[in-house]
């Protein structure tokens, strides 16, 4: 599965698959061009969100492939590191 993360400066988002790429980079470069501009951005996000897009706005489109979720094997999604926090938060009751 693929799917576009956007990033607009240390934000990151997730594009539904049906966005359409080209007109959402347009709106982008349209508000960057004309000094700046909020778009909105697409989604499946509880209330609507937009951005303020200036023309020194970092922004970024990645395709991002998604691991097939259908594998038996899960072992890596989990962690060979262990970190035993009881006996750091411990000090805390005394």
């Amino acid at each position: 599965m693929r799917l576009l993360e956007l990033t607009i400066g240390t934000r990151h988002f997730y594009l539904p698959e049906e966005t359409d790429l080209g007109e959402f980079e347009r709106a982008i470069e349209d508000a960057a061009r004309t000094g700046g501009g909020m778009i909105g951005i697409p989604g499946l996000h509880q209330h609507p969100v937009s951005a303020l897009i200036t023309p020194g706005t970092p922004v970024f489109i990645e395709h991002v492939e998604l691991a097939d979720d259908s594998r038996e094997d899960r072992n890596d999604l989990t962690s060979s590191v262990d970190f035993d926090l009881h006996s750091s938060f411990s000090e805390w009751n005394a």
